[in-house]
């Protein structure tokens, strides 16, 4: 049985987060996780020294904890009972179902950073939910079939283990592109699947019946916690950034509960 953890989230972030920024940290936060269960890896550009035998520049793995922060750069995988929650900085909302590995990335598909900190996110394997709460910059979920680009969205991205992709889509709009001529714009209640190096149509776009139920509803969900994150900034600058989480009970959190800010 999974320990409930709702009535201590706000501790345990605070104090986590206090341990993790004890050391220097060279960049900006991109996020928290708010929710782990089952194995769960963290491949963290920002971790503490690497042992002599690892190889140079390797990421060392480490399983994330409530609270843990986030960093453009790193990877997460979940195992076949695992399971992880992240906001961003934005007050984006990520939810990582089982064998999903994704890697959060500060440059988008084309090289350029984005005013939300996190310009992408790769997904490799898995299936991811999301709610995207800024509207005024885009974020893209990039597969090995395309590239979905959002704003203000709520997409289900299920990538099969041939690199296939289905976008399922909840509310508000997506781009579908990749690197051949065409593609594709979802509107709510619709989905695509696609192969890698499949030419995207609008023929591709099927109705998706939103009702069904989906994993991201069976997460365990917080009812409030608020974390304040001291750092220096890769240019020496002292920042603090201000993570807001309120749901109620078995329910998630709206885009308007749910915001992060760095100031």
């Amino acid at each position: 049985m999974r320990t409930p953890w709702t009535a201590v989230l706000a501790s345990t972030l605070a104090l986590a987060l206090s341990a993790g920024l004890a050391a220097a940290i060279k960049h900006s936060p991109a996020g928290v996780v708010i929710s782990v269960s089952g194995k769960v890896t963290l491949y963290s550009q920002s971790a503490a020294p690497v042992p002599a035998s690892a190889k140079a520049g390797e990421p060392q793995p480490k399983f994330p904890r409530l609270g843990q922060t986030v960093y453009a750069g790193d990877r997460l995988k979940t195992g076949d009972n695992g399971r992880a929650a992240l906001v961003l900085t934005d007050g984006t909302q990520l939810k990582m179902n089982y064998d999903t590995d994704i890697t959060l990335s500060d440059r988008n598909s084309k090289g350029h950073s984005s005013s939300r900190g996190i310009a992408a996110i790769k997904i490799f394997i898995g299936e991811l939910w999301a709610k995207v709460t800024k509207k005024d910059s885009t974020l893209e979920f990039d597969t090995p079939a395309a590239v979905a680009a959002v704003k203000g969205t709520e997409p289900i991205i299920i990538v099969g283990a041939d690199g296939s992709t289905c976008v399922e889509l909840r509310s508000g709009k997506v781009r579908m592109s990749n690197g051949l001529p065409g593609g594709a714009t979802l509107m709510p209640n619709e989905q695509i699947c696609l192969a890698p190096n499949q030419k995207i149509t609008a023929s591709l776009v099927q109705p998706w019946n939103s009702g069904t139920g989906t994993f991201e509803t069976t997460f365990n969900q917080a009812s409030q916690a608020t974390v304040t994150v001291n750092y220096v900034d890769e240019g020496g600058v002292a920042k603090t950034l201000v993570l807001n989480y309120a749901a109620g009970p078995g329910v998630t959190a709206t885009p308007q509960a749910l915001t992060g800010s760095a100031h």
